[in-house]
């Protein structure tokens, strides 16, 4: 009976600390490597526009980014082809 008890525990600390590893390395791969990827003031920068500008683009999906951990980082590649494809994100 107290082996159950044991074996429960275990599964809902063990359990969740896994996943939240798990889903860790799985974002490390899908990361831009580090020499693609900018800051906010960068991006904000090569579009010729604010950071509030950037953060604005970001809340409503117009641009993609990436979380690590606290910090929001954006592809220098994708931000190019996506400016490519989109000419409202570039001012004349």
């Amino acid at each position: 009976m107290s082996n159950r008890f044991v074996d429960r525990g275990v599964d809902n600390v063990i359990a969740p600390e896994i996943k939240k590893e798990s889903i860790k390395i799985i974002e490390k791969i899908n990361y831009p490597v580090k020499e693609d990827r900018l800051k906010q003031a960068e991006v904000a920068e090569m579009f010729d526009t604010t950071v509030q500008t950037i953060i604005n683009w970001r809340k409503k999906g117009k641009i993609p980014f990436y979380k690590i951990g606290r910090n929001i980082i954006y592809s220098r590649s994708q931000l190019i082809k996506l400016a490519s494809q989109n000419q409202d994100l570039v001012k004349a």
